[in-house]
């Protein structure tokens, strides 16, 4: 399984967080062994915090950014609230 660690780092103006493999198991098919999460110490709100955090752990699980011209509303496109909607928990659960 995956693992992850997370720090808290003064990221660049407007970027709440990054997600890094660290610990490739097979980079061709981009499977990651271990993702590194930083977030960014600026005192966002607590609302882009939590849009932030949503958003790496989901890259840490297998997500890309979505870039649909139908997009969910849920935190992988940078929806709102940080929370994720029907259609990233289908395919969620439809992956583990």
């Amino acid at each position: 399984g995956t693992d992850v660690s997370w720090e808290a780092v003064n990221l660049p103006v407007g970027l709440g967080g990054t997600a890094i493999c660290s610990v490739w198991m097979n980079q061709a098919t981009r499977i990651c062994d271990h993702f590194h999460l930083r977030f960014d110490t600026d005192p966002a709100t607590a609302n882009q915090r939590r849009q932030a955090v949503c958003h790496e752990i989901a890259h840490s699980v297998g997500f890309d950014d979505y870039t649909s011209t139908n997009p969910p509303s849920g935190c992988t496109h940078n929806g709102p609230n940080g929370t994720l909607d029907s259609h990233e928990i289908f395919h969620i659960n439809a992956r583990y």
